[in-house]
């Protein structure tokens, strides 16, 4: 039985429509051989069934951008519905089954997903209507009575991970349905997510126990009960069809009876089989992924970064030459030594020995030094300082090169002896533009003074 990476649950009945792989497939609730339902050439998410079962909502980039678009729920081509081309994820259906909830940036004044609206569109097209519940990101109605519960600000706080800031999950409760909304759970202290009105009572999501599972409380916001019990991965993206529930947790589909009187958790089992097309190896045209380029020293070659390989090219004639790693590893900041080797900032998790034998940890960035001819192995290796480097530059006539990094530090680094030596630092902000006089002897940079003011520096080396 294959494995995989499944998301997003919307189920109707028995019926549970999913996303793995970017396409849409369907799976009986009690698990069993899944249905791939499309096969697109972009990313289709957040899909879901409507009352009847008949149709399933999604949000696809079938012509570009992210829109509104419909498909049978037993297969077919998709339609599109809106042309907003900020759509971010369909959030339900009204309860009749006419119109499709969503969620959008459109005529969002900071086109962020905290000051994104509800919008409504039929099932045939036509008009776009905005909700009139002000900025939300989701909203749920009571499926016997009046009542509306919708949340503000984060959609999955699995993304945020025990957040406690001032853009925590709010959840809203109007128990009439006359528009008078009451904020609930305003002393909890954890980012509740995701609300559904199941029965008398709402489940949300929250993580204010460490890991994100399913509580439920009154329309009060009284009487907080814990009704899932993940303990390594959150409770991600429920559905409710009636008592059931499903939701994805740690790549797989779980069930949940929500009438029970001890709640007891399922995983789905789930037969996939699949081609992977999307993960099989295809030639690509490089022009379109070229990252970095850095002419040689004597003017010949140049050297490029495409899709986080580094490689070499004559301008006229001759072949391109790829150093480093085939695959597994990115490069970033090539930059040609005065004696026509070429150095990058290296990722490759597996440890190395650098010059005079010190070892370098694996998973950490170092700086890979090539011999003149392309290998995959570097000449030498050195350790970093500490922090990100961000600008790399070399010395036209000594093996040096000078790096800035995240820390708001200037380096300088003697290839011969491997020796790092901290040159400057700022308390300001990060210090850049590091450049060497034609001999050598100087380096010239750029330092914030204040927030508003920059110098430029020189130090002799």
């Amino acid at each position: 039985m294959g494995t995989g990476y499944f998301t997003q649950p919307s189920l109707c009945a028995d019926r549970i429509v999913f996303v793995c792989e970017d396409d849409l497939w369907e799976v009986d609730s009690s698990g069993g051989q899944a249905r791939r339902l499309t096969n697109s050439r972009s990313e289709i998410k957040t899909p879901y069934l409507d009352p009847s079962g008949k149709w399933i909502a999604c949000c696809a980039k079938e012509e570009g951008d992210p829109d509104v678009y419909l498909m049978s729920a037993d297969g077919g081509p998709l339609t599109r519905l809106t042309w907003l081309n900020s759509v971010t994820r369909i959030v339900g259906w009204t309860p009749d089954g006419s119109s499709i909830l969503f969620h959008s940036i459109h005529q969002a004044v900071h086109h962020r997903g905290s000051d994104a609206w509800l919008f409504k569109v039929g099932v045939d097209g036509g008009p776009v209507q905005r909700l009139p519940f002000g900025p939300a990101v989701s909203l749920n109605h009571q499926q016997k009575g009046p009542g509306i519960v919708l949340a503000r600000n984060s959609m999955n706080n699995s993304r945020w991970k025990r957040y406690r800031g001032g853009m925590v999950g709010e959840i809203w409760v109007d128990e009439q349905g006359k528009g008078n909304f009451q904020r609930i759970l305003n002393d909890l202290e954890g980012n509740p997510v995701c609300p559904y009105w199941v029965g008398k009572r709402i489940w949300f999501v929250s993580d204010h126990e460490g890991i994100g599972n399913l509580y439920s409380c009154t329309p009060k916001g009284k009487d907080l009960q814990r009704e899932s019990f993940q303990q390594e991965y959150y409770v991600r993206d429920p559905a409710l069809s009636g008592n059931q529930l499903v939701y994805h947790c740690g790549g797989d589909l779980w069930k949940l009876d929500t009438s029970a009187s001890i709640k007891q958790e399922n995983r789905i089992p789930i037969e996939f089989q699949s081609s992977r097309s999307r993960i099989q190896r295809r030639f690509i045209y490089g022009d379109s992924h070229l990252e970095d380029g850095v002419l040689h020293p004597a003017g010949h070659e140049v050297a490029i970064l495409a899709r986080g390989k580094l490689f070499s090219m004559p301008h006229w004639e001759q072949e391109v030459r790829q150093y480093g790693q085939r695959h597994g590893v990115r490069y970033r900041l090539p930059c040609w030594l005065s004696d026509g080797r070429l150095a990058a900032i290296s990722d490759d998790s597996a440890p190395q020995k650098k010059n005079k034998s010190a070892s370098i940890q694996g998973g950490e960035e170092r700086l890979d030094v090539f011999a003149l001819d392309p290998s995959e192995q570097p000449e030498k290796s050195y350790a970093l300082p500490v922090g990100r480097i961000q600008q790399m530059v070399n010395s036209p006539r000594h093996p040096h090169l000078v790096f800035t990094t995240s820390r708001m530090e200037l380096h300088l680094i003697n290839l011969s002896s491997g020796r790092t030596l901290k040159l400057d630092s700022s308390r300001v902000r990060e210090i850049s533009d590091p450049v060497f006089s034609p001999d050598g002897s100087w380096l010239a940079y750029t330092k914030h003074l204040s927030l508003e003011l920059t110098a430029i520096f020189l130090v002799a080396l």
